[in-house]
């Protein structure tokens, strides 16, 4: 839908004065928008929470994002938003459902050291300490002979 279509099933006959108004927005800006017939995304999630829309439906409606992403949610962010009791319930839950999968087979500690070597994967040397020096864009003494198209300030 474009916008002005969206605008007009936002706020139907209000006035753009008081639609301005009710979302937070400067009455000269909002008027400009309307004119030009184009919102930016922050007009959007404003005038959507003031008329009491999701504002992500508001976003998908006005083609600011694509409705796959809208649907899809951060699977880490929504994780950190749960209890640890809704966590266990559905870890719980899906080790009744059966299956095979290392996390349920594999002792902790050595899950542990799998994922770590997994997600981190850095370069080390023979002493256990990390390699800098073969890590792009590590910080270096050297940066300027290794990147020459860096800056100098703050070196």
């Amino acid at each position: 839908m474009d916008h002005t279509e969206w605008m007009q099933t936002m706020w139907g006959d209000e006035s753009v004065r008081s639609a301005a108004r009710r979302s937070g927005i400067a009455p000269r800006s909002l008027a400009n928008y309307v004119d030009r017939g184009e919102l930016p995304a922050e007009a959007v999630i404003a005038i959507a929470l003031a008329y009491g829309k999701h504002p992500v439906g508001a976003l998908v409606s006005t083609g600011y994002l694509a409705e796959e992403f809208a649907r899809e949610i951060d699977p880490i962010t929504a994780l950190r938003e749960v209890s640890d009791e809704q966590i266990a319930d559905e870890v719980l839950r899906r080790m009744k459902l059966g299956g095979e999968h290392a996390a349920f087979e594999t002792p902790i500690d050595e899950m542990t050291d799998s994922r770590d070597a997994e997600v981190h994967n850095l370069p080390m040397r023979p002493d256990g300490v990390l390699d800098t020096s073969r890590m792009r864009g590590a910080a270096s003494r050297r940066v300027k002979e290794v990147y020459p198209e860096t800056p100098d300030e703050g070196l």
